[in-house]
């Protein structure tokens, strides 16, 4: 599904800078990610991957929950983790 879009989309790497990392709280502790945050993305380049990627999954019947903003980041994993150092 995934890979429909990013054919179509043609997004490449995407420089950035790790400045940390946070948990995002879900309802199950167990499908809680942990997710490195990023900063330095050249101007509105995840806003504008963001809106077309949530665009593409309504178009396809998926459910996009509008709830919350969009914190730029990289999932790391998911479930009760233990802090780490990201070196």
């Amino acid at each position: 599904m995934i890979a429909g879009w990013v054919a179509e989309c043609q997004v490449g790497p995407i420089p950035c800078t790790v400045t940390g990392w946070a948990v995002f709280e879900a309802d199950d502790p167990d499908l809680s990610p942990a997710v490195a945050l990023v900063e330095g993305v050249p101007g509105d380049l995840l806003d504008d991957i963001e809106e077309s990627l949530s665009g593409y999954l309504a178009e396809h019947g998926y459910l996009v929950y509008e709830t919350h903003g969009f914190t730029p980041h990289v999932t790391l994993g998911y479930g009760p983790l233990e802090p780490f150092d990201l070196g």
